[in-house]
């Protein structure tokens, strides 16, 4: 593992395949020098295999010249080898500069043994020129080849006894040569393989890692979306859809919503003779005359940005200055009340031929109210509670069709846009006091409510 592991993206001269590593990092250099040692001790083990055969067979001088040829082999794996192995932050030229040496050294053993065995140093010359061509850089490659080819030449043309020095030469340096590269190019070829299937790997992780990212926050956005979708039917069951989607931006909602005392415009309305109808007519009818009439309100209240409170049968309640402030509650308050009374009279025009005898009531007052959240789990309603609630309920009350009842405070705040049509100090319900009510109306409407009909 660790010899395919160093051939395929660990060696010296080669960068590792996620191309972090160096050349000539520290762990690449001890891998190279690792490698090349194991082999020369493999060779080295193996010469001393094939010696033990012969001398166990009983053989003579040739063999003791092959144990010479073969112990110079094993040199580079047991003299060279400890030297190299406790001495790993050594240059990797130094381990080029060994491998010369155990050329060397080969070479002049092949020549000191004689001719017959020139033949058999190809053999060393080859596994070492392709170790070398497959793990060096080129110029490295290039340069023990060269040492080789040098070697082998002045082997060949000094020794006595060798025919056709020149065929024999080109025929173990081409077997260096063609081995060398031939094994150079498959294992190049199994790099680029092993290079193109860790990038597909690295890149299906990062494709798998973006996908789980995106998923993430998809179901990040899609439970933000739930939310929103959640808060947004909360609120517009008590506030108009402008001022429900201005409290979704906003950024303290939750605050917004809490429990707390402000000064607010209650208005109550609710329609006259609306008990006799609903015990004289079908229900249907009933239901069709509410809907006309929650219609138009409805209206009114959006464009108003009025929070219902409340509803109460054939009535309702709504305030102004909460959540969301406003500069003139009271005037709104009366602003919108006179807007429904005369968009009320087309409706009364249609129901009266009908025999439909209905009017509405209108009581508005002006003060402070505890405002927050009540209700029970799975049902709750954001509305105001206090006494300027009860006195606005109790001038609607009091109101005549067509009226519209207001306070003092309501009167005080407003007096220069209104038109007082009567007062009167009247008991009221539950007050010990009487009050002083007014009946009023906007001196002029501001818009057309032609589109509250």
């Amino acid at each position: 593992m660790r010899v395919a592991k160093f051939v395929f993206g660990e060696g010296w001269g080669w960068k590792s395949l996620d191309g972090r590593s160096s050349p000539d990092s520290l762990e690449n250099r001890r891998n190279g020098v690792r490698f090349i040692l194991e082999l020369n001790g493999g060779m080295a083990v193996v010469a001393i295999i094939a010696v033990a055969l012969m001398a166990f067979t009983g053989t003579g001088l040739r063999e003791i010249n092959t144990t010479a040829l073969f112990g110079c082999v094993g040199f580079g794996a047991f003299v060279i080898a400890p030297i190299v192995w406790f001495s790993t932050r050594l240059p990797p030229y130094w381990v080029q500069i060994l491998a010369l040496i155990y050329e060397g050294a080969l070479t002049v053993a092949a020549f000191a043994i004689g001719p017959r065995l020139s033949s058999t140093v190809v053999a060393f010359y080859v596994v070492q020129g392709v170790c070398v061509v497959v793990l060096a850089t080129r110029r490295a490659a290039a340069i023990h080849v060269a040492a080789m080819g040098l070697g082998y030449g002045l082997l060949l043309g000094l020794q006595d006894g060798n025919n056709a020095p020149a065929s024999r030469w080109l025929l173990g340096m081409g077997a260096v040569i063609i081995a060398g590269v031939a094994v150079s190019l498959l294992v190049e070829r199994l790099r680029v393989l092993a290079r193109t299937s860790e990038a597909a790997r690295r890149e299906l992780e990062s494709a798998r890692d973006e996908l789980t990212v995106l998923n993430d926050s998809l179901q990040q956005r899609v439970e933000q979306h739930v939310e929103q979708l959640d808060r947004l039917g909360r609120l517009r069951r008590f506030l108009s859809t402008p001022v429900a989607d201005m409290m979704l931006s906003a950024d303290n909602e939750d605050e917004m919503l809490k429990p707390h005392r402000r000064e607010v415009a209650v208005l109550f309305c609710d329609l006259r003779s609306f008990t006799s109808f609903a015990a004289s007519s079908q229900p249907e009818d009933v239901h069709h005359v509410l809907d006309e009439y929650f219609d138009l309100l409805g209206k009114s209240i959006r464009r108003h940005e009025a929070t219902v409170g409340a509803f109460t049968g054939d009535g309702l309640m709504a305030f102004f200055n909460d959540p969301l402030p406003c500069a003139d509650p009271a005037l709104r308050a009366i602003t919108m009340a006179t807007e429904i009374q005369e968009a009320m009279e087309t409706l009364l025009n249609r129901w009266r031929p009908r025999g439909y005898d209905l009017g509405l009531g209108v009581g508005i007052a002006l003060g402070f109210a505890d405002i927050g959240m009540i209700g029970f789990e799975g049902r709750r309603d954001y509305t105001a509670i206090g006494t300027v609630v009860n006195l606005a309920s109790r001038l609607c009350d009091e109101a005549r069709a067509g009226e519209i009842l207001i306070d003092e405070r309501a009167h005080s705040a407003t007096q220069k846009a209104i038109r007082v049509e009567d007062s009167a100090l009247i008991s009221l319900k539950g007050l010990a006091e009487p009050v002083l009510a007014f009946s009023a109306r906007l001196d002029q409407v501001d818009g057309d409510v032609r589109d509250l009909r």
